[in-house]
C-alpha cells in the first residue's frame, strides 16, 4: 500500500541540481540529504519529498516552516534564485 504525503506545511521552488559548496568551492549535486540537512536547522521535519526541483515537507511544527519559509524564500541557492511557499 502505498501512503500519500501529508499536506505540506512548506514547499520549495526552483532547487537546482547542482551548486557550488561554501566550504569546498567543489560542484556538489543538490538533493535529498542537502535539503535535509538544510531544512533540520529550522525545526524536526516529518516528510521530505523532491521531485522536478520542487521541495515538499512537512515540519511537525508549523512556526518552524513558517521560519523556514522568512529565512529561506528569495534565497540563492547556486545559480537559482529560489521561492519558497509557508501552507498554513
Amino acid at each position: 500500500m502505498v501512503r500519500s504525503m501529508e499536506t505540506p506545511n512548506f514547499i520549495l521552488y526552483n532547487l537546482p541540481r547542482w551548486a557550488r559548496l561554501c566550504e569546498t568551492n567543489q560542484m556538489t549535486y543538490v538533493g535529498y540529504e542537502n535539503m535535509r540537512d538544510t531544512l533540520k536547522q529550522f525545526g524536526k521535519v516529518k516528510i521530505l519529498e523532491i521531485k522536478n526541483g520542487v521541495v515538499k515537507a512537512f515540519f511537525f511544527n508549523k512556526k518552524n516552516a513558517k521560519y523556514a519559509h522568512d529565512t529561506i524564500n528569495r534565497m540563492m541557492i547556486g545559480d537559482n534564485i529560489v521561492r519558497t511557499q509557508y501552507v498554513y
